[in-house]
Parts: C-alpha cells; structure tokens; sequence
C-alpha cells in the first residue's frame, strides 16, 4: 500500500517483515511451525497476523486447535507475498 497524500488520512504501510511471517503461516499451516523456522516466539507471528488482518479489515487465515486454513483473502496474498517477497 501507499501513502495517499492527496489527503490528510494516510493509508497504513504493510510491514514486509509482518508479510514474511504470514508466508511462512500460510505455507506451514501453522503459527509453531512458522514461529520455529524464523526462530521467533509464537506470539509474535500471531500479533504479525492479526495486524495485518487489521489492515486488510478481513480474516487471512481460519485457525483451530490443529491447523490453520487460508481464507480466499489469505491464498491471495500469500500468491502476493511470492511477488512481493
């Protein structure tokens, strides 16, 4: 995303960092399999997560107990995050 400076609200930026975490989620299908690959706490690849489904004001990823889908929204930026990243 970019920062519109046509008006005074300014568009958040996605953090590239919170979109590493995600494809690494979404191609684990798991937040402790994600957490331990990139050797950070579980914790922070939920709050990574849950920002970035803030920004995008939408669920990425349905979670149980066991495993962790992608919604339609997060199979699209996870194709993204390939681009991107």
């Amino acid at each position: 995303m970019q920062i519109d400076v046509s008006t005074s609200h300014a568009q958040p930026m996605i953090d590239l960092n919170d979109l590493r975490i995600f494809a690494y989620v979404a191609s684990l299908a798991s937040f402790s399999s994600a957490a331990e690959a990139l050797q950070i706490h579980k914790s922070s690849v939920s709050r990574s997560v849950t920002r970035l489904e803030a920004m995008f004001q939408a669920p990425l990823l349905q979670r149980t107990t066991r495993k962790v889908v992608l919604t339609p929204r997060g199979l699209a930026l996870k194709l993204h995050c390939v681009e991107i990243l």
